[in-house]
């Protein structure tokens, strides 16, 4: 038991994961040495990662572990303390506001997107639906659209 007032730990993310479409593919992501914390806590401390054209790239990791701060800090949502985040090669700036999650898929899977950002897209779904969902995220990757997938399913 923690001390009244004590702070958790971080729990370090596990190695990211990527599948890529073979060739040589452009980044459309880069992460350097990101590090951003709340009040006292770390949450996100020297990460570093880049993602491909046309990969799914996953960030796996048990609850805590920092996998939603820096998807955030990717999309513009966090302002990072440390490091450095481009997307298609240009720095991120923050955002206005956190869309609500269905109307951001939605949103996200309309158009001709380079990148599609998907935070625990598959929380809460039975196993068939999960399973339908990582089908159309496939799909979304046979087309040429880097997806940069955030989920606690370690597998």
């Amino acid at each position: 038991m923690r001390p009244p007032g004590s702070q958790r730990a971080p729990r370090p993310m596990p190695p990211t994961t990527s599948t890529s479409v073979p060739g040589c593919a452009p980044l459309v992501v880069e992460v350097t040495g990101l590090r951003k914390s709340y009040g006292g806590r770390t949450a996100v401390d020297g990460v570093s990662f880049t993602v491909d054209e046309g990969e799914i790239f996953k960030i796996p990791g048990p609850n805590g572990a920092g996998k939603t701060t820096t998807v955030a800090c990717v999309e513009g949502l966090r302002v990072p303390d440390a490091g450095r985040v481009r997307v298609a090669g240009h720095p991120v700036r923050q955002a206005l506001r956190r869309p609500q999650q269905r109307l951001f898929i939605a949103l996200a899977l309309i158009g001709n997107p380079r990148i599609v950002v998907l935070d625990e897209l598959t929380t809460g779904l039975d196993p068939r639906a999960r399973r339908d969902t990582w089908n159309l995220i496939e799909d979304v990757r046979a087309n040429g659209v880097t997806v940069l997938l955030v989920t606690y399913f370690m597998g």
